[in-house]
């Protein structure tokens, strides 16, 4: 994997030794893949990442590039099957959460960009994008005391976002927190 950016020719004589003595051996098919996308056979990288993929001990950057193959193409379930999979086998890496929001998102999966979103903004106290996503979708699904929680946590961070408001605002009016509603527009309007 060091020789990628050196020595591509040697890189790729080891990773064919490596893959002789054991077939479909993770690192040396993701060489090989890599390879095969810096010549432009995309086919190729992916029959190489495919054939790597190891269920049972995944290893991410095979997962990570096979998902955005997976991804980049439209095939939004097999991706997100991919990204799981890194998400169990590194469950504090929250880039694997990342992935399946945005996988999530495009094929349209509310539910799953819930969960998926629920378990992502613990892990980042400044993330206010996913915050304010989260919060939308909960509203629009009509868990309005959710969404609330996650709109003041967006708060915390951006006092100045017009959609943050609105959503809070909406929020707090399906729950008939009018108080509250009329008592936050005066705090934020100072």
């Amino acid at each position: 994997m060091r020789l990628l950016g050196q020595d591509r020719v040697e890189a790729r004589k080891l990773a064919r030794e490596v893959l002789e003595r054991k077939k479909n051996h993770s690192k040396a098919s993701y060489v090989l893949a890599r390879l095969a996308k810096q010549a432009g056979d995309v086919e190729q990288e992916r029959e190489l990442l495919e054939s790597a993929l190891d269920r049972q001990a995944p290893e991410p950057l095979v997962l990570q590039a096979l998902g955005k193959i997976y991804y980049d193409s439209g095939e939004f379930a097999k991706a997100a099957e991919v990204f799981e999979l890194g998400r169990k086998a590194e469950p504090l890496e929250p880039e694997w959460l990342q992935e399946l929001a945005r996988v999530h998102a495009r094929d349209k999966n509310r539910a799953k960009q819930i969960e998926v979103l629920k378990a992502l903004v613990p892990t980042d106290a400044d993330d206010f994008e996913h915050r304010l996503t989260l919060a939308r979708l909960l509203l629009e699904d009509g868990q309005s005391a959710e969404a609330e929680h996650y709109a003041l946590e967006a708060l915390e961070i951006d006092l100045s976002s017009a959609e943050l408001r609105e959503v809070l605002f909406k929020a707090l009016a399906d729950q008939k927190k009018d108080e509250e509603g009329k008592r936050l527009r005066k705090v934020l309007a100072e």
